[in-house]
């Protein structure tokens, strides 16, 4: 929450997670920035709010929102109207409450930008559909592919526009495979305690975070098993960038000492430039498995088949096979072997026809991020 507001600026960016990426779309000199995770201290950030909510408290249109939406609304409808931003932005698409702005602010166009994988449990649409008869809305929802539409329009009254991942689109394709027998690992390693419940389904049916790590923990064992008995180099790309030193101690409890390559996350693009690199690329159901197809590689998907809603696994929320040529529900040595034999066998050529229609269903590619430029008049 920035205190060196400056009125008029073209644009507000609400909660910004990527503020480094989003300064490769926008001039972010000519942006505000509402951070609200930038301090943790729950003091400090009331600190905050206390001039805004004294603006609230004498303003009528203001006072209406905080009794029907809540202080936080309220807060940002303030800094809107304070500040007068022509467009509105968020990567965190997965916050409903960016969605009640919009009614408040209609002269301000709302762009939402989709920053991961999304599903029914654990995210957005497990919330809506619970909240079907309140009114979300937004300008524009920027999503990785087509299949989203219709069900964010269901409940969100926006223009549903597909742009793929707009962190991919800021780096260029640059393949640079050196050795055909590399296989990289997408870590998915979270730092959280086993037995933190991770969700509830509405049946009752808790989900703890064993149960999600147990997905990863099967995987990468036995990925590495194959890897071993077919000659095959296998690396991790890490997926931490504050506790990358417990995530590498994570797999090096699993995996024997010095036979596998682990790489760090320094930063926000260093996964995208790996996948570059390498032949294969491995996913426990991460985002950056499709964003890997946008990005031309051979993707070898494994779903995590918890969800009673099966919106974690490959393709969703389109209703298609469970198996497919490089993607499964299941985790075990027989399809680990199925699918790797099939990516390291096919023809380049007959992989290309698979990335042409996958990436339609999954994950478009638009270099330098042309689309969304031309949403906020850029282009």
């Amino acid at each position: 929450m920035n205190l060196g507001f400056k009125k008029n600026l073209p644009y507000l960016i609400y909660d910004s997670c990527a503020e480094n990426v989003i300064g490769k779309i926008i001039n972010i000199k000519k942006a505000n920035i509402l951070n609200f995770r930038k301090n943790k201290n729950k003091f400090v950030k009331a600190l905050y709010f206390i001039p805004s909510f004294l603006r609230i408290l004498t303003n009528i249109e203001l006072i209406k929102i905080l009794l029907l939406e809540g202080i936080f609304v309220a807060y940002v409808c303030d800094c809107i109207k304070k500040y007068k931003p022509r467009y509105v932005l968020t990567t965190t698409d997965n916050d409903l409450r960016f969605y009640k702005l919009k009614k408040y602010n209609k002269k301000v166009k709302f762009v939402a930008i989709q920053n991961g994988l999304r599903s029914k449990f654990h995210d957005i649409f497990d919330q809506l559909d619970t909240k079907q008869k309140l009114k979300f809305s937004a300008d524009y929802y920027c999503v990785y592919n087509d299949n989203l539409k219709k069900i964010i329009t269901k409940f969100i009254d926006t223009k549903v526009i597909t742009i793929g991942s707009y962190i991919s689109n800021t780096l260029k394709i640059k393949k640079k495979i050196k050795n055909k027998k590399n296989i990289l690992y997408i870590s998915s390693f979270r730092d959280s305690n086993p037995n933190q419940i991770f969700d509830r389904f509405r049946n009752g049916k808790i989900i703890y975070m064993k149960d999600l790590i147990s997905y990863e923990i099967n995987l990468i064992t036995k990925l590495y098993k194959f890897c071993k008995d077919k000659k095959y180099t296998l690396s991790i790309a890490g997926c931490s960038i504050e506790n990358y030193k417990k995530e590498k101690k994570f797999y090096k409890k699993l995996l024997p000492h010095g036979e596998w390559n682990f790489f760090r996350k320094k930063n926000i693009f260093d996964s995208y430039k790996l996948l570059d690199k390498f032949n294969i690329v491995v996913s426990c159901g991460t985002s950056m498995g499709v964003e890997a197809i946008g990005r031309n590689c051979k993707v070898a998907f494994f779903g995590r088949d918890f969800s009673i809603y099966d919106d974690w696994l490959y393709g969703w929320p389109q209703k298609i096979k469970k198996k497919g040529f490089f993607y499964t529900n299941l985790i075990n040595d027989k399809e680990i072997k199925r699918i790797m034999s099939n990516l390291t066998q096919i023809q380049q050529t007959n992989w290309n026809k698979i990335l042409k229609k996958e990436s339609k269903r999954v994950m478009k590619y638009d270099y330098k991020n042309n689309i969304l430029k031309g949403i906020l008049k850029l282009k």
